[in-house]
């Protein structure tokens, strides 16, 4: 994968929300987007946080879509991609 930050900051942001994230889950959609903008593999995000491979490209492909900032808004996976990608 080939992801980058949308904008300026955007990697300190997804870092911020994921230290403050009490939600495993949740933290875990932003430390995937995270990784992926750190440029690292998907194999070892997978391992990392112990997730999918779709998971894992799902989140990460969010962040290239600008809609990791509804993350933290959303504890549901279907309202931050859209019920046609879950």
């Amino acid at each position: 994968m080939h992801i980058t930050e949308r904008q300026p900051g955007d990697l300190a942001r997804l870092r911020k929300l994921a230290a403050r994230e009490k939600n495993a889950e949740q933290k875990d959609r932003l430390m995937a987007a995270a990784l992926a903008v750190e440029q690292i593999q998907t194999s070892d995000i997978q391992r990392s946080l112990c997730r999918s491979r779709g998971f894992v490209q799902r989140w990460a492909w969010a962040q290239v879509a600008g809609q990791t900032g509804n993350v933290c808004n959303s504890h549901s996976t279907r309202s931050v991609l859209g019920a046609q990608h879950v």
